[in-house]
């Protein structure tokens, strides 16, 4: 189990970025860290700490947010909002009701941003407030790079991480069991 965590977050730094091939390292990301998830020890960097847009990584925060936050068992509804976001989605309708674990399962799973705001919304009475929460707990694990616009990813000026502080954020979620859980399935 150690073992896959720790190979998750190898694969974090593969979903940051735009390739920019280096000749020394191999590596074609503009960013990367490989981190060994338990004690965070270094394995490999390149530009480490160049900020960069989160995308989907960004549903890492709130997927963490949620579960410590509310009960899995509890249902939320589709707002007319989380049913029109664009990008990557289930195609959820307004009105329609579903629990926070099959939610979370679309949001990790799908990379579903209408989940995100269903989430959002559901957690925090709205969009706006959830992503301030995500902003303090960015704060709260020492991310000072790091900084949410929204709950999903999609682009907005300012919302972005750096490679070593999105490896620290999955380290930390890693340490929730229904992170884990949730992150572990395969379908």
């Amino acid at each position: 189990m150690k073992r896959f965590f720790s190979l998750l977050l190898i694969g974090i730094f593969l979903l940051l970025l735009i390739p920019t091939f280096s000749a020394e390292s191999g590596c074609s990301a503009r960013g990367a860290v490989v981190m060994e998830a338990c004690s965070e020890q270094t394995l490999f960097e390149q530009n480490p700490d160049l900020p960069l847009p989160e995308a989907s990584t960004t549903k890492i925060m709130t997927a963490l947010l949620v579960l410590e936050s509310v009960q899995t068992d509890r249902r939320f509804r589709v707002s007319a909002k989380a049913a029109t976001v664009e990008g990557s989605q289930l195609g959820l309708k307004a009105g329609e009701e579903l629990s926070v674990k099959d939610l979370l399962y679309v949001l990790m799973m799908k990379s579903g941003n209408d989940a995100a705001v269903v989430l959002a919304e559901g957690v925090s009475g709205s969009e706006p407030a959830f992503v301030e929460k995500m902003n303090q707990k960015a704060a709260a694990l020492g991310l000072v790079q790091t900084h949410f616009k929204n709950p999903h990813g999609l682009p907005a000026e300012g919302h972005q991480t750096t490679a070593r502080e999105l490896a620290k954020l999955t380290a930390a979620a890693l340490e929730n069991e229904d992170f884990r859980a949730l992150v572990s399935t395969q379908r």
